[in-house]
């Protein structure tokens, strides 16, 4: 059952990513503490959400750290809800906000997240046909999921199952009979380049799929995406299918990555191939 929108108090959602909201828990932890000294006054939107729930754990006053007044001005919204940012910076942005919100519940957070799926709606086919979204859908999926909790708007939920109909099915992935067998055939960086290429992100693809189920990040992404769909259509089997394919995808194969490139962010690429 939707839950009522709730803006004074502190939020009536599952919080998945923690037991305790952010800022209830503080800890002594000098590996932690050197951490946040490195990133706290970052303003790449990849960073803002980790520094900020670190600033939670380290700082008496988290909401005085820079990291908020980073996650606020990176959240500056045009007058159609959006964000001067590529779709994928906006994803990261729009966690980090939802991070302000889990730990003071103010109605101005939540907000922002409404407008800019408001937005959003009206830029699906953009939106939708976007690499990174199409490949890792497991952010907006969730942040979805608990705007719907929280507000109860139908039109967040729609949003999702969209989602979830236009983006990688990781569930398939997971526990298809190819992924859970080992696999003989080197695939080379440079062939695997050059399959990229021509297949040009269709999701569907050999080279595409490989290069997403070799890649840590990626396989991590989809076992959150997988769990996120089993939440919106009630099955188990996608709720399990993490665990299904747990043993299969990673530990039955030798892995060796080349060819590992960063950007500015220090995200590394989904070259690699099997040794």
């Amino acid at each position: 059952m939707p839950l009522k929108p709730v803006f004074d108090k502190a939020p009536l959602t599952m919080l998945t990513s923690q037991p305790l909201r952010a800022g209830q828990v503080r800890v002594n932890l000098p590996a932690l503490t050197r951490l946040y000294a490195q990133v706290e006054n970052r303003r790449e939107p990849l960073l803002l959400e980790g520094a900020f729930r670190l600033a939670c754990l380290v700082k008496a006053d988290a909401m005085q750290s820079p990291a908020v007044t980073a996650i606020r001005e990176a959240a500056a919204q045009r007058e159609d809800g959006s964000f001067a940012l590529t779709i994928e910076d906006s994803v990261y942005v729009l966690r980090a906000v939802w991070a302000l919100y889990e730990a003071e519940a103010k109605k101005e957070d939540l907000t922002v997240l409404l407008r800019w799926f408001q937005w959003a709606a009206k830029q699906w086919d953009d939106i939708a046909a976007d690499e990174y979204v199409r490949a890792f859908p497991a952010d907006l999926l969730e942040l979805l999921e608990k705007v719907y909790r929280i507000t109860g708007i139908p039109a967040m939920l729609k949003l999702a199952r969209t989602l979830s109909a236009s983006t990688m099915n990781w569930s398939g992935v997971l526990t298809a009979t190819p992924i859970q067998t080992p696999v003989s055939k080197a695939v080379s960086a440079e062939e695997l380049d050059a399959g990229l290429k021509k297949e040009n992100g269709d999701l569907e693809g050999y080279y595409t799929r490989l290069a997403l189920t070799t890649n840590a990040a990626a396989l991590a992404d989809g076992a959150r995406a997988a769990l996120a769909r089993g939440w919106l259509n009630g099955s188990a089997t996608e709720m399990n299918a993490a665990k299904t394919g747990e043993n299969q995808p990673l530990s039955r194969r030798n892995l060796r990555w080349t060819d590992r490139k960063s950007d500015a962010c220090g995200r590394q690429s989904q070259h690699g191939h099997f040794q």
